[in-house]
């Protein structure tokens, strides 16, 4: 059976450190790891990114807990499939039973699995109807901009996100290019973004859409569009 690498395990261990639901054993193991390759720390810093996306997301569309995510955690903690139960008990940690839970997979570890995936893509989604204007009738997200008859300018372009692209990734660089998602997903994958038009007028616009077009680890392509 494939052994998996010591980082993998680690990386394994990052959604319950970000959360502070790790014992402190593993907590430890974390951190040393961390302090031999301080490069993870950007790793770390990206959960803890995507984590707080996610909770905002939460209390915009006013769903039930805005502590959604650590739920999660907290209902996996309760149900235990009886592998991580077992490693539990054997005082051997978290990290035992999470490569014990993935080495060595039971149906209970399929139907996880598939509720995680399921909450990945329900997160995404989330987030992106947050970067949608507000109407009157929609409540949550609403444009710096202000009145409608102002977000209904600037330069307007079609984008489409690489698929490793994450949600910390893509928030960055909308905004960095000073643009916001007004529509979409579109036929193909593509999202429509306005690009503000500040004292750089247009020209600046076009120039921040083409810089975002050179972020390819992020972005697949731009296209302009009216």
């Amino acid at each position: 059976m494939e052994q998996i690498s010591e980082r993998e395990e680690i990386e394994m261990l990052v959604p319950f450190y970000v959360t502070g639901r790790i014992s402190t054993e593993d907590a430890r193991l974390v951190e040393a790891y961390l302090k031999r390759n301080p490069d993870f720390a950007e790793h770390i810093e990206l959960a803890r990114d995507e984590r707080a996306a996610a909770v905002s997301v939460n209390e915009a569309l006013g769903f039930p807990s805005a502590r959604s995510s650590d739920r999660v955690f907290e209902a996996i903690a309760r149900e235990a499939p009886p592998r991580m139960a077992a490693a539990r008990a054997k005082g051997r940690g978290l990290l035992s039973a999470v490569r014990e839970f993935f080495t060595a997979p039971s149906p209970q570890a399929v139907r996880y699995a598939a509720v995680a995936a399921a909450a990945v893509v329900l997160m995404q989604a989330a987030v992106v109807v947050t970067m949608l204007p507000r109407t009157d009738t929609t409540p949550g997200f609403q444009t710096a901009s202000g009145p409608k008859e102002a977000a209904a300018t600037g330069v307007v372009a079609l984008i489409a996100f690489q698929d490793g692209a994450t949600l910390g990734d893509i928030s960055r660089a909308l905004t960095t290019a000073d643009a916001r998602i007004v529509e979409g997903p579109v036929q193909g994958g593509f999202y429509k973004i306005r690009f503000a038009t500040g004292a750089d007028g247009e020209a600046g616009a076009k120039q921040r859409m083409d810089a975002l077009k050179s972020s390819t680890s992020i972005v697949k392509s731009v296209l302009p569009s009216r």
